[in-house]
């Protein structure tokens, strides 16, 4: 006859990360990005401008990046960049888009155990709430749900 046995959840036992240890996965997350990319065969110059794009996408957000909702995202690539060059726009979504997916694939357990969040991925998506006249459409999907086409093509 098998026994039953209590099972706790481990949410109560951890404990609460705090903002410098937030701080440093961030960097150590950004450093990996830079890696990853390097040994993937990219271009100094190219690993420069996506780190640059990041940065500037950072600034602006005031946050982690893995803590944008599809409503910033929109802010950002519709108001923001609303009258910056196209090729600008289509860099710095290809360079938030390509984050995403390293933040997926490397860290997604370990964000969930410091934010609590499942995990976050960027993808092109048709949107209604999105500015029909935009170069660059994008929605910020929550993992659980089914990955959007043509999210597992990576550079």
């Amino acid at each position: 006859m098998a026994a039953l046995a209590v099972v706790r959840d481990l949410r109560d036992v951890r404990t609460p990360v705090s903002a410098e240890e937030l701080e440093q996965f961030e960097s150590d997350a950004l450093a990996g990005f830079v890696l990853a990319r390097a040994s993937a065969g990219l271009t100094d110059g190219t690993i420069r401008g996506d780190v640059g794009h990041l940065e500037q996408v950072r600034t602006w957000f005031g946050r982690p990046l893995w803590d944008m909702e599809p409503s910033d995202a929109d802010a950002y690539f519709g108001k923001t960049l609303r009258n910056s060059p196209s090729g600008t726009r289509l860099a710095r979504s290809q360079a938030l888009t390509t984050y995403f997916a390293f933040l997926e694939l490397r860290h997604k357990v370990e964000l969930h155990r410091m934010t609590g969040r499942v995990g976050v991925r960027m993808a092109a998506a048709e949107s209604d709430a999105c500015d029909p006249h935009l170069d660059v459409d994008f929605t910020l999907i929550r993992c659980g749900g089914p990955p959007a086409d043509g999210f597992s093509q990576v550079a």
